[in-house]
């Protein structure tokens, strides 16, 4: 009997639909740690504000009692907004199937990672970001090659490793 290989799942990051180097998340199992604070009326993520419990060094004992009701009134805007419904709790990354897209990307910049060198590219149509690996870019300027920093054409996500990317199709 001959194992089916499974589909590719590629990570994008919730609301902008970028995908994400998802090799730079340390999940650990704990499915709380996935979760994101979402401001449902700006449209970005929330970072959870904390009272602190230790002074700086050098910090007065006024100056401490000062900056932590300043965060004990934030932290309380929080849980207000979380309980009605202003901020919601969600997942960071969504899994979504493979796909065929149609688009055309223009030329940033490349990068070099621990494991990987990327060429980086940006949508001309939803300006969506997007990685290459090299060796994709290769055949990418061995077939098509660009015009003027920019390329057209049918794209796929690919996983090398534990880093995804696109390559042209």
């Amino acid at each position: 009997m001959s194992k089916q290989k499974e589909a590719l799942m590629i990570p994008f990051n919730y609301y902008y639909e970028d995908m994400l180097d998802y090799y730079d998340y340390k999940y650990n199992d704990n499915p709380n740690n996935r979760k994101i604070t979402w401001d449902t009326n700006t449209n970005h993520g929330v970072w959870i504000p904390r009272i602190r419990e230790y002074k700086y060094s050098g910090e007065s004992d006024e100056e401490f009692e000062k900056s932590n009701a300043k965060d004990k009134i934030n932290v309380d805007l929080y849980y207000k907004n979380l309980t009605n419904g202003t901020y919601i709790e969600v997942e960071d990354v969504v899994w979504k199937p493979n796909y065929e897209f149609e688009d055309k990307l223009k030329y940033l910049c490349y990068s070099r990672g621990r494991s990987s060198a990327k060429i980086h590219f940006q949508s001309e149509i939803t300006n969506r970001k997007y990685e290459m690996f090299l060796t994709d870019f290769d055949d990418l300027m061995k077939g098509k090659g660009f015009n003027k920093n920019i390329i057209e054409g049918t794209f796929t996500f690919c996983k090398r490793g534990a880093n995804y990317g696109i390559k042209c199709v």
